[in-house]
């Protein structure tokens, strides 16, 4: 009889540990035609030339978006996000708003969303958005949603070419960075 056993023990499949669903990526969405493109870029540039709120934000003005950039811009805030204070970013987002005299609502980033074809986003801030009118506060997804879209639409208004009316090709690892968190 030989001192050890040549076969592996039984193994049972209820007492191996459940091991997390791989990461899953948004769907992205068609590209325009370029006659819509075209209207696109063509609203957007009167609206900026006459000083109108931004397309894209009807509830802020450019100053507004830019200032929200400048303030979460740095890359520690794209990298070492679950370190900052989700009441401390809620709070900076409200003082711009309420410095333009314009309410707090995510009505504009699913109008947004819609805008920019990102359909599969919607859902997401819609349940975000009833959250908010509920409870008068986020938790810390969705806040972090809430940023990352933001970002996103920052990244694509500063790839936007007026030139040509229409959208310079995102990297496709920058666009699922920027996307990972509102999945």
């Amino acid at each position: 009889m030989l001192p050890f056993n040549l076969y592996p023990p039984k193994i049972d499949q209820f007492s191996l540990p459940q091991l997390p669903p791989p990461p899953t990526f948004p769907k992205l969405s068609p590209r325009l035609t370029d006659e819509q493109q075209y209207k696109f870029s063509q609203a957007d540039v009167l609206n900026l030339n006459k000083g109108q709120p931004h397309l894209l934000f009807p509830a802020l003005t450019q100053q507004s978006i830019t200032h929200l950039t400048r303030c979460f811009s740095d890359e520690c805030y794209l990298t070492k996000f679950q370190f900052l204070d989700a009441e401390h970013f809620l709070s900076r987002i409200k003082k711009v708003y309420n410095n333009e005299r314009q309410p707090f609502q995510l009505e504009n980033l699913i109008s947004s969303a819609n805008l920019l074809g990102l359909n599969q986003n919607i859902q997401v801030l819609s349940s975000l958005y009833e959250k908010y009118e509920r409870n008068d506060s986020l938790d810390f997804n969705g806040v972090t949603a809430i940023f990352c879209f933001l970002r996103l639409s920052q990244r694509l208004l500063e790839k936007f070419d007026k030139q040509n009316k229409g959208y310079v090709n995102l990297d496709l690892k920058e666009l699922m960075n920027l996307c990972f968190w509102m999945i």
